[in-house]
């Protein structure tokens, strides 16, 4: 038994490489399966370049609304039994969606099943590897894991079990950045999920365009996400496991801001991180570590 698959493909000026994303998908191994493809306003030639495979597809044209809008546009239109998701300059390994289906068919109390991804540039050639290895854990374990230390998911790796994603939809169109974290934390605080080891998606990497590049407004959306969450299950999520959350957070931001040199901005978010979780021992390993680097800068221009 093949079960329909409906992927979900949604682009906005993808031009470049929505031909090669959409050839990924036809060439399945798996074959019963539905692409539904939502250009959300692009301005450039994608329409033309997907004109060829309008036999092949299911086609829908909006004014610009957003991924996550555009997601939920996608949901509405699909009929199968699994929901695939895949962005408009990510590859799907021919295998994809059969290795998917095969565990979800095997564990139906499974909300999703994902992978590792690999990284490509503007070219296609690989790059790295997004693949933080977890080793099997209970749905807590799991949910607690993505909402304290981040996202580990690729969500163009997923394949879904439709009749879960309908306690979880839509996504939130208002988020820009991290609808697909929030809708992972609304799926894995409920539902199991699995992990399949071998890496059946490529991410392009490097791309001007990416939202994901602009870290101001993923650093605000991950916060967001994470407050939206514990107080929608509060339940579930203690004060404790929140804050705990919450310095992850500053602590990533002050990272990053170190590296960059923007040390009013790091000093203000690992403050913060201190502030919300003043056991968090990473944090003063950064203190220290800092002090230390500028000791010894101060002493060899006091000794030159």
């Amino acid at each position: 038994m093949h079960p329909l698959v409906s992927v979900l493909i949604t682009t906005y000026n993808g031009e470049n490489y929505i031909v090669e994303t959409l050839e990924s998908i036809i060439n399945q191994t798996y074959k019963n399966i539905e692409i539904i493809v939502v250009n959300d306003g692009s301005t450039d030639y994608t329409k033309n370049k997907l004109k060829p495979y309008f036999n092949k597809i299911i086609y829908h044209y909006q004014e610009n609304i957003g991924t996550y809008g555009s997601l939920n546009v996608a949901y509405s239109l699909a009929s199968g039994k699994y929901i695939a998701i895949q962005d408009h300059d990510d590859i799907s390994t021919p295998d994809r969606i059969t290795k998917s289906v095969y565990v979800l068919e095997k564990n139906p109390h499974c909300c999703f099943v994902y992978s590792p991804a690999i990284f490509i540039d503007k070219q296609g050639h690989e790059i790295g590897k997004w693949d933080i290895d977890r080793k099997e854990m209970n749905q807590i374990a799991t949910f607690r894991d993505l909402y304290i230390n981040g996202n580990f998911i690729p969500h163009s790796s997923i394949l879904h079990n439709k009749k879960y994603i309908k306690e979880t939809f839509p996504y939130n169109p208002y988020l820009r950045v991290c609808g697909d974290f929030h809708f992972t934390l609304n799926q894995t605080i409920r539902f199991p999920i699995i992990r399949i080891s071998k890496p059946l998606i490529k991410i392009r990497k490097g791309l001007g365009n990416q939202v994901s590049g602009n870290k101001s407004a993923l650093f605000h959306e991950e916060k967001i996400v994470l407050t939206t969450i514990y107080k929608n299950f509060k339940r579930k999520i203690s004060r404790s496991i929140f804050w705990k959350s919450l310095s992850n957070q500053f602590f990533k931001e002050a990272k990053y801001y170190l590296d960059n040199k923007q040390i009013i901005k790091f000093s203000k978010t690992i403050s913060m991180s201190i502030i919300c979780n003043p056991f968090n021992k990473e944090t003063y390993l950064l203190i220290l570590n800092r002090f230390i680097y500028f000791l010894f800068k101060f002493l060899k221009v006091k000794m030159s």
